[in-house]
């Protein structure tokens, strides 16, 4: 009771206002608040009043409002109600009144949420309720302190079962409820002290027997878990940590036997987790027996404890819990008992038994956005089956195994200028790699970063711009092959020939609809399971050769699957040959497969043989599968054999696997067997795909244009297509158009070109070509720049250097000795390596070969420093070693292999060395210990 108000009665009535009443009898007010009115008290019936009679006494009344339990800390209340005193002739004494509660008094007005409103104090035993009130209150160590051993709080709503309400609180702490002859007991917690004992001989060995030693599988439990309303996180349900125990799963042979339990009035963690160790300890006492006690039972209750000791089974003092009695005609009594132990529920330790819950967050915790895991672009080449670089391109790799996340996307843009060229995705993220190579420059640097294309829904970040530079990758003149052209003249003719198959499959699809039969169809239907209705109403009139006529046709249907409605114009003149008619019909059906609402319009103009026609169709279908909606307009005249058309197709179409808009125009032309069409189409396909084309059919032979653009794994490729016999670019310049660019049968004519940069895989020059700084002198001689002509082949150049010096190989060795005038030294390895060809014979390359003393020289005292000269003298040996190498090395050090070996492009083996001899030419001068070093060059 969180408010009330109380008070004692008022004062009684004042003497003056005594009424008269029958002897003994009081007041009807009292004493409900307001004292009793003065009574005279008659001796004998109709005596005159005596004065001076004394007032009535006070009432005596206690009011309680508003029976909220959510706020209650303590139940108990005390309440003690003074009676009222007795005037005497005068205002009686008002009541007295004391009470003591951790509430606050409020002015609420009582409301009762739920019957017991007549349920007397008899039936709750205020002692048993108020001892089990103090085993809730006993102070239990929590994980944070010390708290009530049982609580519990939560929302009962007013439709909620008072059952279902009242079973929620019982779970709240470990209790159960008894009844007996209408008295209703609790009891919580461990079982109270034994208030009876019993042995072997006070059970009645008449009457039958039942004993249960072990539960059933399916009632077994070694495992339990618990949800609670936490109020961290605004009362969600959360789970208690599950409480197993081995010993348990081994007793009931490596089994997990699972139970779980709502605790939806217990807002508390450690209680709730107490509440389950115990129920867990509890869920083990099986042993249960079922038999007749003497009479001097009788006074045994539900939820009574005794102790049980029985020579029969074997425990002394054993407590068991009575659950169910049965009183018998004969006053013996059956009773239902089941074991039980105090320590169940006592056996708590804080320090080991609570596990500490972290609340999860209560408002919506949005995740950090993610970024792109172990990006690193590099610059990767593709390469041909030689594994030559051909193309240059960027290698994106990235973390593969980062989980829910369904591709990737990259930008790639230019760093000088910042510009974006590219904007390439992939689907294969497990990958965790993808070349990037349409768009991507030969030695071009550039900016790339990425982002995550997540699975479900969440921010993700670009990562920041990481710069990589392409390789230097130049294209081949081989490239230029005749497989090359080939292969472009298929590409060419594959790109003519398709570029109108999405608008043909979108047509085609349209052409499958066959609007006039399911009309037909679903008519014919509801003839035959529904009703048709069909009015028409003609007027027509004639005079001579002269008529003319009007019909309207309404047609209505319905059946229990269908449903058409149709109305069809008709108007028509006609006069001898000549002929003019316009017809519009309408039709909306709906049935199982869809509804379909059709618009048809025809005007006809007709005077033997030259006839003019213009016809629209629009319809509009949705179905489960998918709707289309489309409009086709033809115009057509003609006279004889010559004949015009016009045709517009506008399409739109969606379905569980395509989506597609398109439109066509065909213009043609016909005289006897001549015709021409002239076809434009316009398509967008799946979200991927866009086409525009123009082409023109004269009587077989096609020529027009066509550009598409497609997604293709993930990146847009476009390919605009031209085909014709001639493709001529043309500027106007006044009155005079000049045309620098002409395409005719294959070949590409440019009147003038400037070309930054080019490769030429095949050329053919007919004149001369020379670089744009070319000069010469009066004698033709070249003074600056190249020249050649392809018709004298004389080739110009000035400051001519055809040759130059190319390194070889090089290398060093040191001699021990003293060494004077022609010392030489032979066969030294030079290391390149060549075959026996290679040394037998004449070769097509010209090795030069030098050699220097580097250490110091040493001459003897008196030496004209003027007339001191050395040098060293190197000649290549083109010789052989009979066994090759690389067998077993040579003696002297200078003829082994060096460490740096080289293969010439021009070797035709490696089994053999090029060797050099160099000879000591010196006067004056002689070199100790002399370290030798020597360079091969090859000039080209």
């Amino acid at each position: 009771m969180r408010q009330w108000t109380a008070q004692g009665g008022a004062a009684s009535a004042a003497a003056s206002e005594i009424v008269y009443q029958p002897s003994g009898e009081v007041s009807a007010l009292s004493p409900r608040g307001d004292g009793g009115r003065g009574v005279r008290g008659y001796k004998e019936k109709d005596l005159p009043p005596v004065s001076g009679e004394a007032g009535g006494s006070a009432g005596e009344y206690l009011s309680v409002k508003d029976f909220d339990i959510s706020g209650l800390s303590d139940p108990s209340l005390e309440v003690s109600v003074g009676a009222g005193g007795s005037g005497n002739g005068s205002a009686g004494r008002a009541g007295g009144i004391s009470y003591q509660a951790d509430v606050a008094p409020s002015s609420v007005e009582p409301q009762w949420l739920y019957g017991m409103q007549g349920v007397t104090s008899a039936r709750l035993p205020a002692a048993h309720w108020i001892a089990q009130i103090a085993k809730c209150r006993v102070q239990i160590e929590s994980g944070s302190g010390m708290e009530p051993a049982y609580r519990s709080a939560g929302e009962i709503r007013v439709n909620s079962e008072l059952g279902a309400a009242f079973e929620a609180v019982l779970t709240a702490c470990s209790g159960r409820m008894s009844e007996m002859g209408g008295v209703y007991k609790i009891y919580v917690g461990a079982p109270d002290a034994p208030i009876a004992h019993i042995e072997d001989g006070d059970i009645s060995s008449l009457a039958p027997q039942s004993f249960t030693p072990f539960l059933g599988l399916a009632e077994t439990v070694n495992g339990i878990t618990a949800s609670y309303p936490s109020p961290d996180e605004v009362f969600a349900l959360r789970s208690t940590p599950p409480l197993y125990s081995a010993e348990y799963e081994a007793e009931d042979g490596g089994r997990r036997l699972l139970a779980n339990v709502q605790l939806s009035l217990v807002p508390f963690p450690a209680q709730a987790q107490r509440l389950v160790k115990g129920e867990l300890e509890a869920a083990r006492r099986a042993r249960r027996h079922s038999f007749t006690l003497l009479p001097r039972f009788r006074l045994l209750e539900p939820g009574d404890t005794l102790t049980f000791t029985s020579v029969r089974n074997g425990f002394v003092g054993k407590l068991f819990r009575v659950d169910g009695i049965i009183d018998l005609p004969n006053a013996d009594l059956i009773v239902d008992i089941t074991e039980v132990d105090p320590a169940d529920h006592g056996n708590w330790e804080p320090s080991t038994d609570y596990t500490d819950v972290t609340p999860a967050p209560i408002v919506p915790v949005v995740p950090v956005p993610q970024a792109v895991k172990g990006f690193d672009p590099v610059p990767m080449n593709v390469t041909d089956g030689t594994g030559a670089a051909r193309r240059p391109g960027l290698l994106m790799q990235w973390d593969g195994s980062v989980e829910d996340v369904a591709g990737i996307k990259f930008q790639v843009r230019t760093a000088a200028s910042g510009v974006v060229v590219a904007r390439p995705q992939t689907r294969d993220f497990d990958e965790g790699s993808f070349l990037i190579s349409g768009g991507i420059l030969s030695a071009e640097a550039y900016e790339v970063r990425a982002r995550y294309i997540p699975r479900s829904p969440r921010a993700t970040l670009w990562t920041g711009w990481v710069t990589v530079a392409a390789d230097a990758v130049e294209l081949l003149p081989d490239e230029f092959g005749p497989e090359f052209w080939e292969r472009l003249d298929v590409q060419a003719s594959d790109a003519a020939d398709n570029l109108f198959d999405n608008v043909a499959f979108a047509l085609d699809q349209l052409a499958e609809v066959d609007i006039e039969g399911r009309v037909s169809e679903t008519l014919e239907g509801i003839r035959r399971d529904g009703e048709v209705e069909t009015v028409r109403d003609e007027v027509s009139k004639e005079v001579g050769d002269f008529k003319a006529e009007v019909a309207e046709t309404y047609v209505t249907g319905a059946s229990q699957t269908a449903a058409i409605a149709q109305v069809e114009n008709k108007l028509s003149a006609e006069a001898g040959k000549l002929r003019s008619s316009i017809t519009e019909n309408h039709t909306a059906i709906v049935g199982p497969d869809g509804a379909i609402s059709s618009l048809r319009r025809d005007l006809s103009a007709d005077i033997e043989g030259v006839s003019a026609d213009l016809s629209q169709k629009y319809t509009a279908i949705a179905g489960p599968e998918g709707a289309i909606a489309s409009l086709k307009t033809e115009l057509s005249s003609g006279i004889g054999d010559l004949e015009a058309d016009l045709v517009q197709n506008y399409y739109t179409s969606a379905d569980t696997d395509h989506a597609i808009s398109a439109a066509t125009v065909d213009l043609v032309s016909s005289v006897g067997d001549l015709t021409t069409n002239v076809s434009q189409v316009i398509s967008s396909v799946d979200g991927v795909k866009g086409t525009y084309g123009l082409r023109i059919n004269n009587n077989g032979v096609v020529t027009g244009f066509g550009l598409v653009s497609e997604l293709i794994d993930g990146e847009a490729t476009s390919t605009f297509t031209i085909q014709a016999n001639k493709f001529i670019i043309a500027s106007s310049s006044g009155t005079t158009t000049k045309s620098p660019f002409y395409v005719t049968d294959g070949q590409v004519f440019i009147k003038s070109a400037v070309i930054g940069e080019g490769t030429i895989g095949r050329a053919k020059i007919t004149d001369e070509i020379e670089s744009d700084n070319y000069t010469e002198n009066s004698k033709g001689v070249p003074t600056a720049g190249i020249k050649l002509n392809f018709k004298t082949g004389e080739a110009k150049f000035a400051g001519l250097a055809i040759s130059r010096p190319m390194v070889l190989a090089s290398g060093s060795f040191t001699v021990s000795g003293t060494y004077h005038d022609g010392a030489a030294w032979s066969f030294i390895n030079t290391g390149i390596r060549v075959g026996k060809q290679d040394v037998w014979q004449a070769q097509n390359v010209a090795l030069v070969a030098v050699a220097a003393i580097s250490s110091a020289a040493t001459a003897d005292g008196g030496f004209d420093p003027n007339n001191t000269f050395w040098t060293l003298t190197s000649v290549l040996q083109p010789g052989a070693r009979w066994n090759g190498f690389p067998n077993n090395q040579p003696s002297a050090k200078w003829r082994k292999d060096p460490s740096n070996l080289v293969t010439p492009y021009w070797s035709s083996g490696t089994d053999q060395r090029v060797f050099m001899r160099v000879q000591l030419e010196a006067e004056g001068a002689y070199f100790v210990n002399p370290k030798i070093n020597w360079t091969v060059f090859q000039v080209t």
